[in-house]
């Protein structure tokens, strides 16, 4: 059988191009995932982006944006580094800034080797002193 995999922009791959991939040679990095509820706007999501995206020194990491469900009522921020807690401090004064995040999930993923711990808590739960 051939299978086929839909990718970007409609295009396709074989599924045998596809197991070509190297995906372990992929760099794994610490993460910090913030998911929330419900919000007022796209443009409030863009802003909290684009304050994410400015705040985040490039020897850190990154922030790679958004996601939102089809019915816009609730989405997670994600961002990628070297250290997800130096990450998540770094966040936290943005965060805590937006009342639409205020019982937002927090999930620190810290990868170590092969080892993946994470810690998960709510963002009400810290204090941004």
């Amino acid at each position: 059988m051939n299978y086929l995999l839909n990718v970007q922009y409609g295009s396709q791959m074989n599924l045998s191009e596809f197991e070509k991939l190297n995906f372990d040679n992929i760099e794994r990095r610490d993460s910090v995932i913030i998911e929330f509820g419900p919000f007022e706007s796209l443009d409030i999501i863009h802003e909290v982006d684009l304050r994410l995206i400015e705040l985040i020194p490039e020897n850190l990491g990154a922030h790679d944006m958004h996601e939102i469900d089809m019915n816009e009522t609730k989405g997670r921020f994600f961002t990628y580094g070297s250290n997800a807690g130096d990450l998540f401090r770094i966040m936290l004064p943005v965060l805590k800034a937006y009342e639409f995040l205020r019982n937002a999930s927090v999930s620190l993923i810290f990868l170590n080797g092969e080892e993946v711990r994470d810690l998960e808590f709510n963002l009400s739960t810290i204090t941004a002193d």
